[in-house]
């Protein structure tokens, strides 16, 4: 089974696949979830992997009347699964941290709608 494995990974390697983690290795994702506080809700500001934002501007933003971003209300668990589902990692090997750590305890997040 692990010589299957194997013989994939090399394949995806090979043929320039772009992964953040090669499937089948094992190998954990390091992410770490930005916010801020504000109003005493921590808005999600980036998310890093390998020291690069993969949260993306959409773009056509989701704007209220006065021009102000529009965030939907996520807990960390259900973003973690999310993060999971899109980059197509298992959870298990999602190591997610957040700044500051408190955001990571709260019940939920505000992300940018979009």
């Amino acid at each position: 089974m692990k010589g299957s494995f194997d013989f994939i990974a090399e394949a995806l390697i090979a043929a320039g696949g772009d992964f953040f983690v090669i499937p089948g290795n094992g190998h954990d994702l390091a992410v770490t979830v930005s916010t801020n506080k504000k109003t005493g809700n921590y808005l999600v500001d980036a998310i890093y992997v390998g020291g690069a934002n993969v949260l993306r501007e959409a773009e056509d933003p989701w704007l209220d009347a006065d021009s102000h971003q529009i965030y939907s209300k996520i807990s960390p668990a259900l973003l973690e699964e999310e993060l999971s589902d899109q980059m197509v990692i298992p959870t298990r090997l999602l190591k997610v941290t957040y700044t500051p750590n408190e955001a990571g305890k709260a019940d939920d997040l505000r992300i940018p709608k979009g």
